[in-house]
């Protein structure tokens, strides 16, 4: 088994690549194959059940435990600038990553049009209900507004 993924269903940029993307995908890609490594040396120690098999785990589970902080150390540091790398799993490995960049906008994304809309909707106050009677969260803010839309006028009591 391949325990270095693949970026985007591709095979990894080089480490060496001048494209700064490529360059964030090659080190996403070397922190998932680490931990596809130490996820495979627990396998091989669980199934072959050999000296002191506790104390091997443990060991086996500190190396995961140290690649997974690396891995997060990696996305803290490119988070901020829009990047994500969600990996593909299988059977416990990483076999593929996906990346989006905060730098690169996607297809769907620049076909995209913005449409707004608003409604005014206008619900008729029964006659035997006045506002200073309900109570409700917001109703100081809402009364502001309506104080303000009067024209400074109170509404009726």
């Amino acid at each position: 088994m391949n325990l270095y993924p693949t970026a985007d269903g591709e095979p990894g940029p080089a480490r060496n690549s001048k494209d700064r993307n490529a360059r964030v995908k090659a080190e996403f890609l070397a922190a998932y194959h680490s931990l596809n490594c130490c996820y495979g040396d627990l396998l091989e120690i669980r199934r072959k059940q050999i000296n002191d098999p506790a104390r091997d785990e443990r060991a086996a589970l500190r190396k995961i435990e140290t690649a997974l902080r690396l891995r997060d150390q990696l996305e803290d540091r490119y988070a901020p600038y829009g990047v994500i790398a969600e990996p593909i799993m299988e059977h416990g490995f990483a076999v593929d990553v996906k990346f989006s960049f905060g730098s690169v906008r996607s297809m769907a994304q620049r076909n995209a049009q913005v449409f707004s809309s608003s409604a005014y909707i206008s619900i008729p106050q029964p006659a035997s209900v006045r506002p200073g009677d309900l109570s409700f969260p917001g109703k100081e803010e809402l009364m502001r507004r309506l104080k303000s839309r009067l024209g400074k006028k109170q509404p009726k009591p």
